[in-house]
């Protein structure tokens, strides 16, 4: 049985890859993308001979590690990223995608990007509604 399933790993992996490059394209949390490298190493293993055990070990391992590395250190820079780009916005206008109040948060779309957004001053918004940014503090627009 094992050695029909090592001739279709190959196979297995590129649709390991392939799924986490379509899931990533849609979701962009940036989770899927540090599968690809985990998936493409494992597929180079497999063409190279390794046993399953070994392929599948390195695949977890690998995406554990990069998995960590994206928690910990790229989210602080995705964070400051997001802080400076979004600092550059307030005051222009966005529309409202996804309602929201003051307590629910929602989403506002600006220069082809989405981003969440709360209501400030008790106010609340509906879909297609145009807001102003006012300020930019917790991860998230705030809106009148």
């Amino acid at each position: 049985m094992f050695s029909s399933l090592e001739t279709f790993m190959p196979y297995i992996w590129l649709a390991v890859i392939v799924f986490s490059v379509i899931i990533e394209a849609i979701t962009v949390k940036h989770i899927f993308v540090t599968m690809l490298p985990s998936a493409m190493l494992s597929l180079i293993f497999s063409l190279a001979g390794f046993s399953i055990s070994f392929q599948t070990t390195s695949f977890v391992s690998f995406f554990a590690v990069l998995l960590l590395l994206r928690l910990t250190f790229f989210e602080d820079l995705i964070k400051k990223r997001n802080k400076n780009e979004a600092k550059k916005l307030i005051g222009q206008t966005a529309v409202v995608v996804k309602a929201f109040g003051e307590v629910q948060q929602g989403r506002i779309l600006i220069n082809g990007r989405q981003w969440p957004a709360v209501a400030g001053e008790g106010n609340t918004f509906v879909t297609g509604d145009t807001v102003s940014l006012r300020e930019y503090s917790s991860n998230r627009f705030v809106c009148v």
